[in-house]
């Protein structure tokens, strides 16, 4: 709902220039980050004090802090990510957060805490899965749709039946409409080489530049790609990109 409150504010304070438009975004961004934000940077110093005061105990906290965050951020990129995407990872966080206020909760509170967890969890089965938004008119239709430890992946497809490829809802990375630039790409450097012998193409993204390089008779083409999911994705180009991912 963020974008539309963001338009509707500018709308609304009749905002001219990209300036006026940073800042409203900005005092949006404010009010999701910084609750939150406020929350969770309490809970070390809270633990600390918890802990009392030896070294040992605050020796403890540190180690612990540190291993959960080396951790967390391995399951949550590696683990929650791919298998649950964005909104159920978010939501097993949340879970285990409130399983954690359940065990060290006094009295009534630890009910609370404990509803809260079985509540989240069974949200997590009912809920429709959270897609990023993507920049491009409403009538376009989701095709393909992949969180993955370095970004989100998905294939958008307009009326006319244009594909396009995009990381992360905003960036696109080529499309059906965009084949004569990509496969050229490929052709112009090739032509111009006296002999072409190997190629090495950094970001496979639709596959199409790969595969008009693969039309050149007796070159060796090695495809580097950071975000894996992309592959997957790649797939729905098959008729534009010559069946690339086969080879």
């Amino acid at each position: 709902a963020l974008p539309d409150a963001s338009l509707a504010a500018i709308r609304r304070l009749s905002v001219r220039g990209p300036g006026a438009g940073l800042v409203v975004e900005a005092l949006l961004a404010l009010l999701v980050v910084l609750p939150p934000a406020v929350l969770l940077g309490t809970m070390f110093p809270l633990t600390v004090a918890l802990a009392g005061a030896p070294g040992s105990a605050i020796a403890r906290v540190l180690a612990a802090n540190t291993t959960g965050g080396i951790a967390g951020a391995l399951v949550g990129a590696f683990v929650l990510l791919p298998r649950f995407g964005l909104g159920g990872g978010l939501l097993a966080v949340a879970a285990l957060m409130a399983v954690v206020a359940a065990a060290m909760a006094p009295g009534s509170f630890r009910l609370v805490a404990a509803g809260g967890a079985i509540a989240i969890l069974a949200v997590t089965v009912v809920v429709p899965p959270l897609h990023l938004p993507w920049r491009a008119p409403s009538a376009d239709r989701l095709l393909f749709y992949r969180d993955g430890a370095t970004a989100t992946v998905m294939v958008t497809a307009d009326p006319r039946g244009q594909k396009r490829l995009r990381v992360n809802g905003q960036y696109s990375l080529g499309g059906t409409d965009g084949l004569l630039l990509e496969s050229r790409e490929a052709h112009i450097p090739l032509l111009l080489h006296p002999q072409p012998a190997r190629m090495l193409h950094i970001g496979v993204g639709t596959g199409d530049t790969i595969g008009a390089a693969l039309t050149h008779p007796d070159l060796t083409v090695d495809g580097v790609e950071l975000v894996a999911e992309t592959f997957a994705a790649a797939a729905l180009f098959a008729p534009e990109n010559r069946g690339v991912l086969e080879n």
